[in-house]
């Protein structure tokens, strides 16, 4: 069964934000009226005679859709395949010359970035209680055990019983018993499982978490993968710089430019590398000469294997260039 739009109330075909239990429509509906400047009623909200307006300009707009679909799958259904093989056989041969697998293993990072940070919000209570768990299994193992050996026994002297119900009940005691016992020590052997993985492996998740600097990386990384995912999943657009792609409905406006109020700094280090005097110079864009210093200092931490050079911190030096990225 279908759910319900929650601000037109019919049965969502496409979600615009399954979040909120939004249809398309209206979500791209509230998306065009703040683009507009214009107040965004729900469609549930409004008068019979609105609401039926809306619905059916929908409707309208959904069926011309629909033709054009069918038209072009009617007229053209054969080129576009024609087409589509064309392209992925050029697409084969570029790769193959390049040296690239193909077809790619396409995987998102999504989930791995997801259980990640799951692990490093939660991993000593994650670990607690599974310790905990198999605590509590290994208590409930002994009173199954216990039950299962009772009815074993006692099925053992009713073996030559003539009381053919009593033996048939204990029989049934017995087999179940032995049943809910194998289920139990199933659960628990995976239980023990994950926490001997833990045990060989969990050390280096318990290392990461105690690293700051780290940590602070990861969190910086996750929020924009996570901002990056909300954009594709809602398929919404921001313009670089085209009015006229801004004035379509699935654009929601131009982006940032993120290099406003920056400007151009050059960071000069004096380096020492096995005694030979050197200086290392790099241009970066930022708000002022500290955080022009801090994101070359940060550069060159990020890359240990290729810059193997020490400095002082009295040895660098700062020179701001520029102000072209300052203007609004």
């Amino acid at each position: 069964m279908k759910e319900m739009c929650k601000h037109c109330g019919l049965p969502i075909e496409k979600y615009g934000n399954k979040k909120e239990e939004i249809c398309f429509s209206c979500y791209q509906r509230r998306v065009n009226a703040k683009k507009h400047n214009k107040e965004y009623i729900k469609i549930i909200n409004l008068s019979e005679e609105e609401r039926q307006t809306v619905l059916m300009q929908r409707e309208i707009h959904k069926r011309k859709n629909r033709n054009i679909e069918n038209v072009i799958e009617k007229q053209e259904p054969k080129t576009i395949n024609t087409e589509k093989e064309a392209v992925l056989e050029d697409i084969k041969q570029v790769f193959k010359s390049r040296n690239i697998k193909y077809p790619l293993e396409i995987n998102s990072i999504v989930p791995i970035f997801h259980q990640l940070k799951s692990l490093f919000d939660g991993y000593s209570d994650y670990i607690k209680d599974f310790i905990n768990a198999e605590d509590a299994l290994n208590k409930m193992e002994v009173d199954y055990k216990h039950a299962k050996e009772h009815y074993s026994s006692l099925h053992q002297e009713y073996l030559l019983s003539n009381d053919i119900a009593k033996r048939l009940e204990i029989k049934r005691k017995k087999d179940i018993w032995e049943e809910r016992h194998n289920i139990l020590l199933m659960y628990r052997r995976d239980i023990k499982n994950i926490i001997v993985e833990y045990e060989n492996g969990g050390a280096i998740i318990l290392d990461l978490i105690k690293d700051t600097e780290f940590m602070e990386k990861f969190n910086s990384y996750y929020e924009r993968l996570t901002r990056a995912q909300t954009f594709l999943t809602d398929g919404s657009y921001k313009a670089e710089a085209s009015k006229l792609v801004e004035s379509e409905d699935f654009c929601i406006g131009f982006k940032a430019n993120r290099n406003v109020g920056k400007s151009r700094y050059q960071v000069v280090i004096k380096t020492n590398y096995l005694g030979n005097i050197s200086t290392f110079n790099r241009t970066v864009l930022a708000y002022d000469e500290e955080a022009a210093k801090n994101q070359v200092i940060r550069f060159i931490k990020d890359r240990p294997d290729q810059f193997k050079f020490t400095w002082m911190s009295k040895d660098i030096s700062v020179y701001k260039l520029s102000d072209e990225y300052s203007r609004q």
